[in-house]
């Protein structure tokens, strides 16, 4: 798994300008931290953020404990300048953080990733560590809790 760590630097060229990117993740949702969503032509496409790096620091401050609101706030509070820290995959084979189709691995017959989320939380795989629920809406067990697969704030993206 090769990844590096990569120190960027995003600058709004006017003011009211937004980042460009949105954010998943945090401790109190039992996810890493990560960007999703860069706009190519904002401070983030620009400086080189990309989708799916995940973050390390905003500024002098580690994200690893902080909530999703608080990691929200402080790239809120930056200011016109922005640093941040992420941890990125070097090649497209490489990951930084494991997803289904490493941790539950199946012939895929088709491209509808959804249907085999879907199955996979319904049944169950044979031989896996039990980590889906079925009761509800679905969702993926992570450290003991249950988070929503589909968390993550577009704020950054609209502010």
């Amino acid at each position: 798994m090769g990844r590096k760590l990569v120190a960027i630097t995003l600058t709004k060229e006017s003011q009211g300008e937004k980042w460009g990117f949105a954010i998943t993740g945090g401790k109190d949702v039992g996810l890493t931290a990560r960007v999703e969503k860069v706009n190519p032509f904002s401070p983030a496409g620009r400086a080189g953020l990309a989708h799916l790096d995940y973050l390390v620091k905003i500024g002098e401050t580690e994200v690893f404990d902080l909530n999703h609101n608080d990691i929200v706030g402080l790239i809120k509070n930056s200011g016109d300048s922005l640093q941040i820290e992420v941890e990125r995959a070097i090649t497209e084979d490489d990951v930084v953080v494991p997803s289904f189709d490493m941790l539950y691995p199946k012939p895929k017959v088709g491209a509808n990733m959804a249907e085999y989320i879907e199955d996979a939380m319904k049944t169950g795989i044979q031989g896996s560590c039990g980590m889906f629920t079925s009761l509800g809406k679905p969702r993926v067990k992570v450290k003991g809790a249950n988070s929503s697969i589909g968390l993550f704030s577009e704020e950054l993206s609209r502010n």
